[in-house]
């Protein structure tokens, strides 16, 4: 019996020994690589100091070297919808701001409708789709309603035109724009 546990007790020393050993190893292990992490953060933020001065030297260069721009003496459109038609009075600003665009759009583009994807990102460039969409489509529903857009579905996507009263609405209000802006120059 004595014998048994003897190679028992032996036996168990040696695991244990072996353990030890094997996290002797493991932490040196960890901290080898907690130095490299270390030594390669850092060189990083020398990199990133040296890119800092570098970036702050272009832009002194650029700055210093630069002319200032000189405003064309453009006018920038400034569109209020104070025309005789009932229709386009009713409507709120931001519902004329997407009519307007609607017509820029389908004037340029030379189509006979636009997507309301496309419109509501000419619209709100920075805003995503997907969190304006249900905006955009109330404003065209009233729109609809009132007789100045048209709107069909192609699949999943929803495309806008304008009604001829529409147009001959905001051909009207573009002839006041430019008659404003010949008076104003």
């Amino acid at each position: 019996m004595w014998f048994f546990s003897r190679k028992k007790r032996e036996m168990d020393d040696n695991k244990w020994s072996s353990l030890i050993l094997s996290l002797k190893n493991s932490f040196q292990l960890v901290k080898s690589d907690m130095n490299l992490l270390t030594q390669k953060d850092f060189e990083l933020e020398g990199k990133i100091e040296n890119l800092s001065k570098r970036l702050n030297n272009i832009e002194k260069f650029i700055y210093s070297n630069a002319t200032p721009i000189q405003e064309t003496g453009e006018i920038e459109e400034e569109i209020s919808i104070k025309s005789g038609f009932e229709d386009l009075t009713k409507i709120t600003p931001a519902q004329q701001n997407l009519l307007i665009m609607l017509y820029k759009l389908l004037n340029e583009s030379g189509r006979e409708w636009v997507s309301m994807k496309n419109l509501t990102l000419e619209i709100h460039p920075k805003k995503e789709y997907k969190n304006i969409k249900s905006l955009i489509s109330d404003y065209t529903n009233i729109l609809s309603d009132l007789g100045l857009v048209r709107k069909t579905r192609k699949g999943r996507e929803t495309y806008l035109t304008l009604t001829e009263k529409a147009k001959k609405s905001l051909k009207k209000v573009k002839k006041e724009i430019t008659i404003r802006n010949r008076q104003t120059i």
